[in-house]
């Protein structure tokens, strides 16, 4: 793997870990926003739904404003964003009261604008930083993964050691990651980057009418909502719906769903070659979908195992699908990368709000098929997933018989 700027890169990687601290750090206190301000599963569900629907909103903005702005400049908003928001989430019982719902949705909502603009310029600063597209992306997307290990593990052990009574703190804590990656961005030149293609409105709309790049949209949207369902709720299902302490809920559940899926964008996307894609996506859909079967039907140990792995099964799949359609469209500059981040975020969105409805439906109903009602709850919307990783997974083998079918076309023309 060549990078033809490496303060870029290794910016960037800070930043995707940035992200992930943005976007996981809410859902390590669902339990606690229950429990302690009576916040239900549906309003967190919801939050986690309106952080990826203004995330979305994001990238459609970044689809008319990415090539007229300096990717530094949009770096480096987004992450003092991001700082502000996580901020203001923080303060929420202090500034809003009882009304804490309230200051929740502002302070995720601001911070997910900043989520929302470094998913769609860090993407494009890798693809043009590196010679090696597929091979550097899963490595620099390897790089949230290693951010949701941290935000997981050090939020955890200090919950642990401090106690809830002190999670303002904890959390406030995690500014200095996006104020150091600030900092790093301030001494990095873009301006030896490989320069993109002018995109133009035709470009735009080309790749919006071609049947391949609308389903590499809908395979990242099942990617998106896949992941997320897992990242999102899976300290909750641990620790209220299997009983499992928190602590060890977090470690063996979430963290190790962090960790699998830093490791496995980290050791297989690094020697993934571009003619083994497709295969790779089709066996990450299948597997996915075999995890969820044990988080919603097996016992507490298969569902710890089935979360863990679902980190690993999923790893490969936002990287590569942008791989993919990049590769088919190199010359569609970064308007390709924005739509999709607008189809992945969608998936971000629907996915983990599902789930988070379902639950509080069957608790509403009553049902008791599995040993308590949230148990019941929390098992039944995470079964949501399955139809998810098979979508994606059909979508995959749509797209490698596409491409083969182009790829013989090609060979007979030439």
């Amino acid at each position: 793997m060549s990078i033809v700027n490496k303060k870029a890169y290794i910016a960037s990687c800070m930043s995707s870990s940035c992200q992930a601290v943005t976007i996981n750090l809410p859902a390590l206190l669902f339990v606690m926003f229950n429990v302690k301000y009576g916040v239900n599963y549906t309003q967190l569900g919801a939050l986690v739904l309106i952080s990826f629907i203004i995330q979305l909103l994001v990238d459609l903005i970044m689809v008319k404003i990415a090539d007229k702005l300096s990717p530094k400049l949009i770096v480096s908003v987004s992450l003092l964003t991001s700082i502000l928001g996580i901020v203001i989430f923080t303060l929420s019982p202090n500034i809003f009261g009882e009304n804490i719902y309230i200051g929740l949705l502002i302070g995720v909502g601001i911070a997910s604008i900043g989520a929302g603009a470094l998913e769609t310029i860090v993407s494009p600063i890798v693809a043009y930083s590196s010679e090696n597209e597929p091979k550097a992306m899963n490595i620099a997307h390897s790089f949230y993964g290693w951010g949701q290990v941290a935000v997981v593990l050090l939020t955890t052990v200090a919950l642990l050691i401090f106690g809830y009574d002190m999670w303002q703190i904890i959390a406030v804590s995690w500014v200095i990651l996006p104020l150091i990656a600030f900092i790093f961005w301030q001494f990095s030149d873009l301006s030896n980057l490989q320069k993109e293609e002018e995109s133009t409105d035709s470009h735009k709309k080309s790749i919006l009418t071609q049947p391949f790049f609308l389903l590499c949209i809908l395979m990242i949207f099942g990617c998106g909502a896949v992941e997320q369902i897992v990242a999102q709720w899976s300290s909750a299902f641990m620790e209220a719906g299997l009983g499992i302490p928190k602590i060890y809920g977090d470690l063996f559940g979430t963290l190790m769903f962090a960790l699998m899926l830093a490791l496995g964008r980290m050791l297989i996307g690094s020697h993934i070659s571009k003619d083994k894609v497709y295969v790779a996506m089709i066996i990450s859909g299948v597997a996915s979908a075999i995890c969820f079967v044990l988080m919603a039907f097996g016992g507490n140990i298969l569902a710890c195992i089935g979360c863990a792995f679902a980190g690993f099964s999923i790893s490969l799949a936002w990287p590569t699908s942008v791989s993919i359609a990049s590769n088919k469209y190199p010359k569609a500059g970064t308007i390709l990368f924005a739509f999709m981040a607008v189809g992945g975020d969608i998936g971000c969105s629907v996915g983990p709000y599902l789930t988070g409805l379902i639950s509080d439906i069957s608790i509403q109903n009553g049902w008791m098929i599995f040993g308590n009602q949230n148990e019941t709850g929390l098992r039944i919307g995470l079964a949501v997933g399955i139809i998810f990783a098979i979508i994606f997974a059909i979508v995959s083998f749509v797209l490698y018989k596409l491409d083969r079918r182009d790829r013989m076309i090609d060979e007979k023309t030439t």
